[in-house]
């Protein structure tokens, strides 16, 4: 497990379109499989570019895992994270499926917490093939093992990954939150006093 640098990027990207090409939520977002494979390299790119920028990007071995992490801070008077320009610009990416990476985007900035500063994960992917290897789990402690104090917070886009988070000394946080008509995603938070890194 090592921080990536630009010229991971790549593999980077390829990692997260293949580990979450059949995501449920990925599936929610963009239905149509053809246009999934098409477009998911430029929504993960975005979302790549931006952890790299404000927090930092994780990869295993030669490309085989991947993830994503993001400074936020504190926000006294909002409850929840990112802003609505920044939404729109990685939701312009899914073109034709632009309001429906909104909808998902607003649903979990409306249950983002507020407080304290923490690190985001908004991704974890190991390649198909290499799922269950333990890969996330690594890469997920490497993660845990830097944030320097700091809680972390995700949201598991499925039952499975929940209990992989549990393992990891995550808790839930919250309920579940449902996309209209579509699956759910489970937040879990992680307090570094719980000495659980994984």
């Amino acid at each position: 497990m090592r921080h990536a640098t630009t010229a991971d990027e790549d593999d980077v990207v390829a990692v997260l379109c293949d580990a979450f090409f059949n995501d449920p939520v990925c599936r929610w977002i963009i239905p149509d499989h053809i246009r999934r494979r098409e477009l998911l390299p430029s929504v993960f790119r975005a979302f790549a570019r931006a952890a790299a920028t404000d927090g930092r990007v994780y990869v295993a071995g030669d490309g085989l895992g991947a993830l994503l992490a993001v400074n936020t801070p504190a926000h006294d008077d909002v409850h929840g994270s990112g802003d609505a320009a920044s939404a729109q610009r990685l939701a312009d990416r899914a073109e034709e499926f632009a309001d429906r990476l909104l909808d998902c985007a607003r649903l979990l900035a409306a249950h983002h917490p507020g407080n304290p500063a923490h690190l985001y994960v908004p991704l974890v992917a190991a390649r198909s093939g290499h799922q269950g290897r333990g890969i996330g789990s690594a890469l997920v402690a490497s993660a845990l093992a830097d944030t320097a104090g700091a809680p972390v917070y995700l949201e598991a886009t499925s039952r499975e990954s929940l209990r992989l988070y549990r393992r990891l000394g995550f808790t839930r946080r919250g309920p579940e939150l449902r996309l209209p008509d579509g699956p759910a995603l489970f937040p879990a938070w992680w307090d570094p006093s719980s000495g659980c890194t994984g």
